[in-house]
């Protein structure tokens, strides 16, 4: 379950409405998770997905992100 999740800009602030979007520009998707239920492991070569977010601006312009290529990604201590 994705517990909760940001768009974050190259200085690494989360999109808001102080920090607007900016066309043609790339983000970053920070996100936290847990495997439910919590005694759940988490095998090499299991996959996951999630919903890609859109965003709603307050003048009704809705984006959300592109797809890309896979890459790997990792926890607080480094492990992938």
């Amino acid at each position: 379950m994705v517990n909760d999740w940001d768009l974050l800009n190259s200085a690494g602030n989360p999109l808001s409405a102080i920090t607007p979007a900016t066309n043609n520009i790339g983000y970053q998707l920070k996100f936290n998770w847990t495997l439910c239920p919590s005694r759940t492991i988490l095998n090499e070569g299991d996959t996951f997905s999630i919903n890609r977010p859109t965003v709603t601006s307050s003048s009704g312009i809705s984006w959300l992100p592109m797809n890309s290529g896979w890459i790997n990604f990792s926890d607080n201590s480094g492990i992938v």
